[in-house]
């Protein structure tokens, strides 16, 4: 949809504007205004009324904060939810190299927005571990945390020794045959065509190569990433 506005009014507008402008009526208003650059720089409303000290929550790997559309769904209306967008999904950005860049820039962003503490910080995936390097660097600078929530993340220690393999192994081959058993051999063979398709049709439209990109650069991010004791509590959520 927002490629196709770009196309018709020369206006990229960001992804997360949907939580600003949700209807077509209200696109249509920013889209008539000349100046128009959205207010934020990475920290997005995402529920932004409500008395509790605000939750700055992360996405996963190379996603926008529209991945809590459904999230906020279950959280109370006192409680204001902000999302923090990945720098490098839109055009001319350059997204952070690692885990620990992210999260001095974030907190940075946060301590701007938000002076003093408590913190209320969370992510998902790939996101929570951003979310740990952010808790771990407020609290190097003395800054209170109050809430640390991970979701569905991996451990945070693996570091260089987590790769994705070069060679087939057995292990590969087991799982590729329980895969076959329970799905089919045709319905693998769709799906892994389909991604390959997928991924040579985003190399061609440049909205979504800048996710591609980030992507890479995020996975790169977390295999190199090495994390440290946390001395505050934490909230690790599975499912």
């Amino acid at each position: 949809l927002f490629e196709r506005i770009a196309q018709l009014t020369g206006k990229n507008l960001p992804l997360a504007m949907l939580f600003q402008a949700p209807t077509i009526e209200q696109l249509a208003a920013i889209l008539r205004q000349e100046n128009w650059a959205p207010a934020w720089k990475s920290i997005v409303p995402v529920q932004p009324g409500g008395t509790n000290p605000p939750l700055f929550i992360l996405p996963p790997a190379a996603s926008t904060v529209l991945n809590f559309a459904a999230v906020i769904r279950h959280l109370p209306a006192y409680q204001p939810v902000y999302g923090l967008q990945y720098v490098g999904l839109e055009d001319n950005e350059s997204p952070h190299q690692s885990v620990e860049a992210m999260a001095t820039y974030y907190v940075d962003q946060i301590c701007k927005f938000q002076p003093e503490g408590p913190y209320l910080v969370g992510g998902i995936c790939f996101g929570a571990h951003v979310a740990l390097e952010i808790a771990q660097e407020l609290q190097r600078q003395g800054k209170s945390v109050a809430l640390l929530v991970l979701l569905d993340a991996g451990p945070p220690a693996n570091g260089p020794t987590w790769r994705y393999p070069r060679r087939f192994t057995l292990d590969h081959f087991r799982t590729m045959a329980e895969t076959w058993r329970e799905e089919g051999v045709t319905t693998w063979l769709y799906r892994r065509l389909r991604y390959r398709y997928v991924r040579l049709r985003n190399f061609l439209k440049p909205r979504k190569k800048y996710f591609e990109d980030a992507f890479a650069v995020h996975l790169k991010a977390y295999t190199s990433y090495q994390g440290r004791p946390y001395s505050g509590r934490m909230l690790l959520i599975q499912s």
